[in-house]
């Protein structure tokens, strides 16, 4: 018998932040299963020490409609019922919103106090009943983790919010590769990079207007999601010679992918809650691979980056962006901009051990 079960709501290379969990899990020697949902119907490498990996098999993209959406997650919350119902767990760790509220009654009446809720993103925040639900389980959760201060800005009030943001320190090797590759850069051009989930067309086709066959800039796409057809098609009907498509790509391969290129794309308007207040991880990725990040106006993706200056504000309206990034990368403080990157490390480094505390306390609590 496992003491704790782990509720992903969709596939494992796409919950990286798992592993703040499973981590901790494995250091206290404590048993425990997992549950999660094979989205994309692909067989993945699981290198976590479980007891029982329950997998939930059944197909179903981002953009997939309402009714298939809603029939998913009826089928989904039957497996965790099932699951749940079929042992004897003392502690329950919910990763993402919608999955805790498949499973509403169960958190409130059979584990109060005995469940972390872990909040990665903006969903149904706004609507009436949603926000009512939200606040319960907020209240009986051991506490709630939060992959960003900003989210404070529209979740209830609570005193139970701990900050888990999804670092990963590279090794030596690989921070002198990054820290070489900067302060030696020679080429021409200079390489952007969109890794990740490919979505957000319309900030991408404002984007590549701009930047597509520019001289200065090779501009690659490392990842798949609902815009990326439309966005090769787009640089096909243009004939953009200077952007390249790299498809699905497990998280050991990342930095594979980052150590082609030398500012991260992460440009995704500020017209959503979640665009708004949401910190992406390639905000982690930037500081850690000393690597410039770009973000929009009037977000806490703008807010972070520039207060701890190793971002820059991209003006997707302006023709001369091109040119003022290029001189503005050209002409970088490169041992500043290092230093900067390893202020906000360490102050990310602390962060998370607050949040290991945390944990290990709801771990080892009887």
């Amino acid at each position: 018998m496992s003491n704790i079960l782990l509720i992903g709501f969709t596939n494992l290379f796409q919950m990286p932040y798992l592993k703040n969990f499973s981590n901790l899990i494995e250091q206290q020697n404590i048993t425990y299963d997992i549950v999660y949902w094979n989205r994309f119907g692909i067989d993945e490498n699981n290198n976590l020490k479980t007891n029982n990996t329950f997998i939930f098999n059944h197909s179903l993209d981002d953009d997939s409609n309402g009714l298939l959406k809603i029939k998913g997650f009826l089928l989904f919350r039957n497996k965790l019922i099932k699951v749940i119902n079929n042992a004897n767990y003392s502690k329950i760790i919910v990763l993402t919103t919608l999955p805790s509220f498949l499973i509403y009654n169960l958190l409130i009446k059979n584990f109060n106090n005995r469940f972390i809720f872990d909040i990665r993103d903006y969903s149904y925040e706004n609507f009436g009943v949603f926000k009512y639900f939200l606040n319960n389980i907020i209240k009986s959760s051991s506490f709630t983790t939060i992959s960003s201060k900003g989210f404070k800005s529209f979740l209830p009030e609570s005193d139970k919010y701990v900050l888990s943001t999804n670092l990963k320190i590279n090794n030596s090797l690989d921070n002198k590769f990054f820290l070489n590759k900067l302060l030696n850069f020679n080429s021409n051009k200079v390489t952007i990079i969109y890794i990740g989930a490919i979505s957000y067309l319309e900030m991408n086709l404002k984007f590549l207007k701009l930047f597509g066959n520019n001289n200065n800039f090779n501009l690659i796409y490392v990842g798949h999601g609902p815009a990326k057809e439309k966005i090769k098609e787009y640089c096909h009907m243009n004939k953009y010679s200077n952007v390249s498509f790299h498809g699905r790509f497990m998280p050991s391969e990342k930095l594979k992918y980052y150590k082609k290129a030398e500012i991260i794309f992460n440009l995704y308007g500020n017209d959503s809650t979640l665009t708004k207040y949401a910190i992406s991880n390639k905000l982690y990725d930037s500081v850690n691979n000393y690597m410039p990040i770009l973000v929009c106006k009037n977000t806490y993706m703008e807010k972070e980056s520039i207060n701890g200056n190793f971002g820059y504000v991209v003006d997707l309206e302006n023709i001369n962006t091109p040119d003022n990034l290029y001189n503005w990368f050209l002409n970088l403080d490169k041992k500043k901009f290092i230093n900067n990157c390893d202020t906000y490390l360490q102050k990310t480094v602390n962060e998370n051990i607050i949040f290991e505390r945390n944990v290990i306390n709801f771990l080892r609590k009887p």
